[in-house]
């Protein structure tokens, strides 16, 4: 192995250059266990987390596509936090508004697959949307399922739909043997800003740790 030394001016000799084939094999060495290191840190993790990580489905009925939007920020700060997250949207055959009755829907998300969802949909005439009304009383099971729901509305007051719409889709969850574990109400048609923050951290802090929290 060849061994060369630069002096400098000061005179304390500085290592140039070690036998190549040495020199790669070691930084493949290091990156080869960098990487190693970092599987294991990334299970352990997992493991003192209690394998908490989840596949969540978020399903939205959005008819204006403020609850989308609302949703597409949750989605990203799960998948953040390393959840599988897929937004699927509850749509409608033909028009369906406030008042709607009858409704038939175009897609039917399938929540089987799921590990957790997440509940979301607009406020209408002061009641929940009955787009999704509709799909949750055609779901065969919500059994064992984590859920987390929010609503949007335009009105700033919760009291104005909000708190309703939120007693409707727990007590329909409840009829298909699941439970809400977290609940949002968002007004100005979901854009009002600290109150979509909280939702976001809420429902998130709820698939990371665990916890239940629920807003008045």
């Amino acid at each position: 192995m060849r061994t060369c030394f630069n002096l400098k001016s000061k005179g304390s000799p500085v290592l140039y250059f070690i036998g190549k084939g040495w020199f790669y094999n070691a930084i493949r060495f290091i990156k080869s266990f960098h990487s190693s290191l970092q599987s294991i840190i990334i299970n352990l993790d997992k493991s003192i987390m209690g394998g908490i990580l989840m596949n969540i489905g978020i399903i939205v009925h959005s008819h204006t596509g403020h609850t989308y939007n609302a949703a597409l920020k949750l989605q990203e700060q799960l998948i953040k936090e390393g959840h599988p997250a897929t937004i699927e949207k509850v749509t409608v055959a033909g028009e369906a508004h406030p008042g709607s009755k009858n409704i038939q829907l175009a897609t039917k998300p399938e929540v089987k697959e799921y590990d957790g969802l997440v509940l979301a949909a607009p406020v209408w005439a002061f009641s929940l949307s009955e787009v999704l009304v509709t799909f949750l009383n055609g779901i065969p099971s919500l059994k064992d399922k984590k859920i987390a729901a929010f609503v949007t509305m335009s009105f700033p007051w919760a009291w104005m739909g909000g708190n309703r719409a939120i007693r409707q889709i727990k007590k329909l969850c409840a009829a298909k043997g699941g439970t809400v574990i977290a609940t949002a109400i968002i007004g100005k048609s979901g854009n009002d800003p600290q109150k979509l923050q909280k939702m976001i951290e809420d429902i998130n802090g709820v698939f990371l740790a665990g916890m239940e929290l629920s807003q008045k």
